[in-house]
């Protein structure tokens, strides 16, 4: 029979194959169930009965469950991920197991200077003599897990065109 979580204010949930993510009001995350690879992002492998906070997030907006690995979107656009790499669903570039969650690189809404030349996420420049070059980390509106994979949709905007576009990414 269905019962509540005492003290638990929910903004956003997810399920994946054999364990539970939930953002609170406040952006703080806790997951629960099948620790295997650490999946749950709580630095161990160990299974967890009862929701536990995950420690050293930033706050964060939307959480996706997969099967073996767990995607956390924080509120300032970053992408963090843990679990089993596998099948480079954690888009780290490796394939060993991660027990806490950590930030995949290309995310998020801090801009990094370039030494190449100033291209838009589209390849596109519109850079002016004396300009900084910089480059503009796409924001992510959405991700995903799929059981093996990770999807997140990204939004970002061309100077020259003025237009919002979304891209897909996988990983």
């Amino acid at each position: 029979m269905p019962r509540p979580i005492p003290g638990l204010k929910a903004r956003a949930i997810s399920a994946g194959g054999y364990h539970s993510l939930v953002v609170s009001t406040a952006g703080a995350v806790l997951a629960f169930g099948e620790g295997d690879h650490g999946k749950l992002g709580l630095g161990d492998t160990a299974s967890r009965s009862t929701p536990t906070q995950i420690a050293g997030l930033p706050p964060v907006k939307v959480v996706s469950a997969g099967d073996e690995h767990s995607l956390f979107l924080a509120v300032d656009g970053r992408v963090y991920s843990a679990g089993y790499p596998g099948n480079g669903q954690l888009g780290l570039g490796h394939f060993n197991d991660v027990r806490d969650p950590t930030l995949v690189e290309g995310f998020g809404a801090t801009p990094k200077s370039r030494s190449t030349a100033d291209a838009d996420n589209d390849g596109s420049s519109d850079a002016k003599a004396g300009d900084r070059p910089k480059f503009r980390m796409p924001k992510v509106e959405k991700l995903v897990c799929g059981a093996f994979h990770s999807m997140v949709v990204t939004q970002a905007k061309t100077k020259s065109a003025g237009k919002d576009y979304h891209k897909l990414w996988t990983f």
